[in-house]
């Protein structure tokens, strides 16, 4: 393999760590976001009764 090619190959290897990253802090803020849209609408829902 050339030095290009190691080069290329751990630069590729390496976005996919970043786009992990981003994806897994994505997931894990969606999930906060439901979190709270759930309580929210759970405190809402007992004012009513």
């Amino acid at each position: 393999m050339s030095k290009y090619e190691e080069l290329m190959k751990n630069k590729k290897e390496k976005e996919k760590t970043i786009e992990y990253i981003i994806g897994s802090k994505k997931i894990n803020e969606l999930k906060n976001i439901n979190k709270l849209l759930i309580t929210s609408f759970l405190t809402y829902s007992n004012r009513l009764c």
